[in-house]
């Protein structure tokens, strides 16, 4: 009688259950393991038992992997048909956000578990004197794919070692060959918290059972590497055979971000800033100049229904000028409105990497925020790198806080509710002045927390390593080069950017930190910040209102004029900015 069973590492997986279904189906023997023995013992309930062996093995123990062998093949005189190993572990991630454990799992399950498991099988392989093996490999192991570090590593070495396995056990029978999907629509996908473009482009609608059928069909193979589906089979020959100054920029464009959901005239606006030198290339005063044009070209129309008066604030805290405190310029906006006066104040801290922006790069939104939000707006010009250190800034910021808190009276504001608030930089800026944990390792304090905070795509974590980061890094309004370029040119040492205070999401203690209104970019490098800083604000129960912008980039507010998205967008943030003030001030 022909011996027809199958022994499944990785049973649990939708691959492994779809191979087992289809080879009980055909009436084999299947012999399945997992560390999930639950899972396996579910979907093969209701099967024929006489031919099914279920078994708990971790594939990085061989004596396991022994055990179990020996009981299944027993009842065939220890003879194995088929071995399919489909165990492995996956992280998707830039390399350095996983930690080392996690890429020696990788290593050990993908590895380590594949030798294991042929070594011990080897027996039973070659008593059966004809015999196959099926390796599962990887569309990863295309070289330069990114986001898959060590999985493409290890799925690279199971490729290597099949060539050299199918060499030396064809003289017992044994014919070794690897499946290499594209990247296949189950949980090991799905599951992960990145989801590169790569995935799509090469085709991730591919499915469990789609993979089960190429393996039955090729178990009388004579090939070593069977690419599964037909695109995928011409994208892997293609690239193997490219030279790698033509492969790397094929896998680079494959890589690319998918940005269709971004709205059309950000792209554009993006599209039309690449043209030029980019940003952080240029000197830093053209930079400041090329950001005003920008905001003269792409931001709002200025608004002159609001009033507008300049004034001076004093910043004593480590800084004289002729035996007097210096003063930072600011203007306070005052909407014109029918009938009743502004009973809140937003005080405002432009954004632009503390090395670029001022008063007049964010005056026309200013004048739109105050007029449609009906609220008074105090922007204010702290001073900017490299013409000043961290953490003078800083200082600078919470000295005027605290200058316009104690002259509510001078500026008719003393009965308001008044918060602070900022974009990117700036918002990094109203963080500090909310939190009291983050205050003090600074020569200054805030004398009295503001009410509220408005913070706009902050920036709260000046390391640059969230996979946010890795995938909208380039190509857009504020890229991965002008982040490195804004701290370098803001801080003294590199180990600065590590401190709580700085890069605050690394600050756990937020218990203390007011009512927050954030918006957020979903085509952002900063998007990733927001997103934990809300989850941490959620964890401790303040008052929070997060509007995530799934068709905006950084920099929103500066493309209001040709954008109706934009528009929409704005018109929805002083409405909830109303809304959120009004609700403030009947809960007190």
């Amino acid at each position: 009688m022909e011996l027809n069973n199958i022994f499944i590492t990785g049973a649990a997986t939708g691959i492994g259950r779809a191979t087992a279904e289809q080879f009980y189906n055909m009436g084999w023997a299947v012999g399945l393991v997992d560390l999930n023995l639950d899972m396996i013992k579910a979907y093969t309930a209701d099967w024929d038992q006489s031919r099914v062996f279920c078994g708990q093995v971790d594939v990085t123990q061989p004596e396991q992997i022994q055990a179990a062998l020996a009981q299944f093949c027993q009842p065939y005189q220890g003879r194995l048909r088929v071995l399919h190993n489909n165990a492995g572990i996956m992280q998707l991630a830039p390399f350095e956000s996983l930690d080392l454990a996690m890429h020696k799992r990788t290593i050990d399950v993908n590895v380590t578990g594949t030798i294991n498991t042929l070594m011990t099988a080897f027996p039973f392989l070659r008593a059966a004197e004809k015999a196959t093996v099926i390796n599962m490999a990887s569309a990863s192991t295309m070289y330069g794919i990114p986001m898959f570090s060590s999985y493409a590593a290890s799925k690279s070495a199971v490729k290597s070692l099949t060539e050299s396995l199918q060499i030396e056990w064809k003289a017992y029978g044994i014919h070794v060959c690897d499946m290499m999907p594209p990247f296949v629509g189950t949980g090991l996908v799905h599951d992960q918290s990145i989801k590169p473009a790569i995935i799509e482009r090469m085709g991730v609608d591919l499915g469990p059972k789609d993979v089960a059928k190429a393996i039955v069909k090729h178990v009388e193979t004579g090939r070593t590497h069977i690419p599964v589906s037909r695109k995928f089979s011409a994208l892997y020959y293609i690239s193997d055979l490219l030279p790698y100054v033509l492969r790397k920029p094929s896998i680079n464009f494959l890589s690319r971000p998918d940005r269709s959901k971004l709205d059309k005239t950000q792209r554009l606006i993006c599209a039309l800033t690449r043209l030029g030198p980019a940003m952080h290339t240029l000197p830093i005063p053209i930079m400041r100049k090329t950001y005003h044009y920008l905001e003269k070209a792409f931001g709002l129309p200025k608004n002159e229904d609001v009033s507008v008066d300049c004034f001076q604030i004093p910043i004593p805290t480590g800084t004289r000028k002729h035996g007097k405190a210096m003063e930072i310029p600011a203007r306070i906006y005052k909407p014109l409105l029918k009938g009743k006066e502004p009973e809140t104040t937003l005080v405002y801290f432009h954004g632009g990497g503390c090395v670029i922006g001022d008063l007049n790069t964010h005056d026309a939104f200013c004048r739109e925020l105050a007029q449609e939000s009906g609220i008074n707006v105090i922007s204010v010009a702290y001073r900017l790198a490299p013409e000043v250190k961290f953490p003078e800034p800083i200082c600078d910021a919470i000295d005027a806080w605290n200058w316009i808190d104690r002259n509510r009276k001078e500026l008719n504001i003393e009965h308001h509710k008044i918060g602070v608030g900022g974009d990117s930089f700036g918002g990094y800026l109203s963080a500090i002045c909310t939190t009291p944990a983050l205050q003090s390792d600074f020569p200054i304090d805030v004398t009295h927390r503001p009410d509220f905070q408005l913070l706009l795509y902050p920036i709260f974590d000046f390391r640059g390593i969230s996979p946010a980061v890795q995938e909208h890094g380039k190509g857009l309004l504020f890229t991965t080069e002008s982040l490195h370029l804004f701290r370098a040119q803001l801080f003294n040492t590199a180990e600065e950017i590590s401190r709580p205070d700085v890069s605050v999401i690394l600050n756990e203690n937020v218990a203390d930190t007011v009512p927050t209104l954030l918006y957020s970019c979903e085509f952002d490098l900063l998007r990733d910040d927001s997103i934990a800083y809300a989850n941490k604000l959620e964890r401790n129960k303040i008052t929070l209102k997060h509007v995530h912008l799934a068709d905006a980039t950084h920099g929103f507010i500066h493309a209001g004029r040709f954008s109706k998205k934009v528009k929409t967008h704005l018109q929805g943030m002083y409405q909830d900015i109303n809304e959120f003030v009004s609700q403030l001030a009947q809960n007190s």
